[in-house]
């Protein structure tokens, strides 16, 4: 198949009009490296403040099961901001770049901590071990996470990768592209 420029002619004689001189996966690209890991973000942020996305979804499971999951949230959250951060570094503008890098290597140092993410209590009458989530540290964790989303989200912003950056709407220009065909 021969990608090139042209219209419905082309089409029919085997080529794909794009459009555009190159193929571009542009969308594509932030549609999957960014755009769905933010909408995880937030579910892994609900799942680790709440236990669940939905109301009522905790109640289905046992406490220690609970605490768990909310504890690996925080973890897959991280993971996830990890992922949007590398996935979109070579993006960043020149100026972002020094930022950006504190950025990440805040959140590499973070995985060292997550073993403070649960307690382990002995039950001294049931003879059973409880697993507790440590509130207040993943309280922390979560909002100090959060933080480093919002001002990474600030640096993407910039490099137009997640509202397309234009300096001047020209509407005579786009109006006579309209008109004439482009």
């Amino acid at each position: 198949m021969v990608f090139k420029k042209g219209g419905a002619k082309d089409f029919h004689e085997g080529g794909v009009h794009t459009g555009t001189e190159a193929w571009n996966i542009a969308q594509y690209y932030t549609g999957f490296s960014i755009a769905l890991p933010l909408r995880e973000l937030n579910e892994f942020e609900d799942i680790a403040r709440f236990g669940s996305v939905k109301m009522d979804e905790d109640l289905q499971m046992p406490d220690d099961q609970f605490d768990k999951r909310r504890a690996e949230a925080v973890k897959r959250y991280w993971q996830r901001l990890k992922q949007i951060i590398l996935d979109t570094l070579f993006k960043v503008k020149a100026k972002d770049r020094e930022e950006a890098k504190e950025i990440l290597d805040y959140i590499m140092d973070l995985p060292k901590y997550f073993d403070g993410l649960l307690e382990y209590k002995q039950d001294n009458v049931h003879h059973e071990d409880q697993i507790q989530v440590n509130e207040d540290f993943l309280t922390k964790l979560m909002d100090r996470l959060v933080e480093k989303k919002k001002e990474y989200l600030f640096i993407l912003d910039r490099t137009g990768l997640i509202f397309r950056e234009v300096d001047e709407v020209d509407l005579d220009k786009i109006t006579s592209e309209f008109v004439n065909g482009g």
